[in-house]
């Protein structure tokens, strides 16, 4: 007798349902016994009643409310270039080290982040689009003077107009890493040493012009396990914050550093390409 629709269902269900324990289980299983920084990536902070047309955003009372539980719960916030230092000395990870993220620079950060930042003692890395810096929709520089000067936050670059490096010449590629870093580092009066990938649009020759124009290194995104080097400097692996983060329960699986893992393996089951197309010819490989 063929399954009736609502039977069809449940079996769908528990097909899922099954699917994602066994995934779990196999990357807590495989994931590393060194522990890891776990590195959270935000892009606007709103308020819940706004809209943030075209930019990722997450409304500011949850937002709030995560930072709550990050200050409750003994994390300690790190900078991007502290967890570069570590992986640069192939030192043991601690494993409560947390780096917040923020790609960008939006005007939100100043009004909806910095605060919690300052309440709760809380350091971050700011990811600036440098051609954003003094215009509709970005900070000025007198703010990012203001929060760099604070000792909360590291400025870093995010690239000078958001191109991602496949789109661009080689010249034009070294050029936007050099040029973003040399006006930030102008404007700011400070050293710059981190770098967030446009799009998460890693690739072994982004890294190579990152270095060579002064770079420490860069964080990405999440990809497909066993795409790219584990405990690269210049491909650090962060955690997007999605509207999901609201329940309190996956907030937690996002911070408990098996995350990363577990959505690795799914990509790569499930052969979904990271990261994502974004509609350009890449250059001739150099």
């Amino acid at each position: 007798m063929p399954a009736t629709p609502k039977g069809a269902r449940r079996i769908l269900a528990l097909l899922a349902l099954g699917f994602v324990i066994v995934t779990v289980a196999s990357a807590v299983l495989i994931h590393s016994r060194t522990p890891r920084a776990t590195a959270l990536m935000y892009h606007a902070v709103v308020d819940d009643r706004e809209g943030s047309a075209g930019v990722p955003s997450l409304g500011r009372a949850p937002f709030e409310r995560q930072m709550d539980f990050v200050a409750a719960h003994g994390y300690q916030t790190v900078f991007v270039k502290d967890v570069v230092a570590r992986y640069e000395a192939k030192t043991r990870m601690p494993s409560r080290w947390l780096a917040l993220t923020f790609d960008g620079g939006f005007p939100d950060f100043y009004t909806n982040v910095y605060p919690v930042l300052r309440r709760h003692g809380l350091r971050a890395t700011l990811f600036v689009i440098v051609a954003d810096v003094g215009v509709d929709g970005g900070l000025s520089w007198d703010q990012l003077r203001e929060v760099s000067a604070s000792g909360l936050v590291e400025i870093g670059s995010h690239s000078y107009d958001h191109a991602a490096d496949e789109c661009l010449s080689l010249a034009e590629a070294r050029e936007e890493k050099a040029r973003s870093r040399a006006e930030l580092e102008r404007n700011l009066g400070i050293e710059v040493l981190s770098y967030a990938y446009p799009y998460g649009a890693f690739s072994e020759r982004a890294r190579r012009l990152l270095r060579e124009t002064g770079y420490r290194g860069a964080v990405g995104t999440v990809y497909r396990w066993g795409e790219f080097e584990d405990d690269d400097a210049f491909n650090v692996r962060r955690v997007y914050v999605s509207d999901y983060s609201r329940l309190p329960l996956m907030f937690r699986f996002m911070l408990s550093g098996y995350y990363v893992p577990t959505r690795s393996l799914i990509l790569r089951v499930l052969n979904i390409k990271t990261p994502r197309d974004i509609g350009c010819t890449p250059p001739p490989a150099h």
